[in-house]
């Protein structure tokens, strides 16, 4: 008789663990005499059968168990809806791929039970999503959001008038860098 289920489901890249069996003949223990047959290779998805044979005595018997590797594991996308730089809010659209999905943590810690959701960012930084699927895994996506703006840029302008030339100084500066360019207007 076997140990445990006739079927047995493990992750993609797996330890596949013997749940065992055991034979005997009336109170003789035959369990070592028992011939296990089959291949598991636990980096490809799909079913496996591993047999278990004994012969003894002119009695033969046969049992099998089907072994399903599956791949369990979430790919998490995060498009943002923009990546130029803006003094407004970026909107993070996420989405999970994969099956046997559990749940979404946004960075904000809510908890979603869809594969897909919307994340307002209002401030530079790195985001993490995490992504459960139903054994419990946790597969993650760091971002990193740079291209928030709100600081105003500073600009001085200072003039020397002397009776041969007028010198005009011009000073800008930008936290971020988000300035494109800046103009001389002569006023006329």
């Amino acid at each position: 008789s076997l140990i445990g289920d006739d079927v047995v489901t493990i992750p993609l890249n797996g330890n596949y663990q013997e749940l065992g069996y055991e034979a005997s003949y009336g109170n003789l223990d035959l369990t070592d005499a028992v011939e296990v047959s089959g291949q598991i290779d636990t980096s490809i998805v799909g079913e496996y059968k591993l047999t278990y044979k004994i012969s003894y005595n002119n009695i033969q018997k046969e049992l099998s168990r089907t072994i399903v590797v599956v791949d369990d594991s979430l790919v998490i996308t995060v498009s943002l809806s923009t990546t130029s730089y803006t003094n407004e809010t970026v909107v993070a659209s996420v989405s999970v791929i994969g099956d046997n999905f559990l749940a979404l943590i946004l960075p904000n810690k809510i908890v979603k039970n869809e594969k897909t959701a919307t994340y307002s960012i209002t401030n530079n930084g790195t985001y993490t999503f995490l992504a459960y699927n139903q054994n419990g895994d946790i597969f993650q996506k760091v971002i990193t959001v740079n291209n928030i703006d709100k600081i105003t840029p500073k600009v001085s302008c200072t003039a020397t008038i002397n009776p041969n030339n007028t010198a005009i100084k011009v000073v800008a500066s930008d936290k971020l860098s988000g300035i494109k360019n800046y103009v001389y207007q002569d006023g006329t």
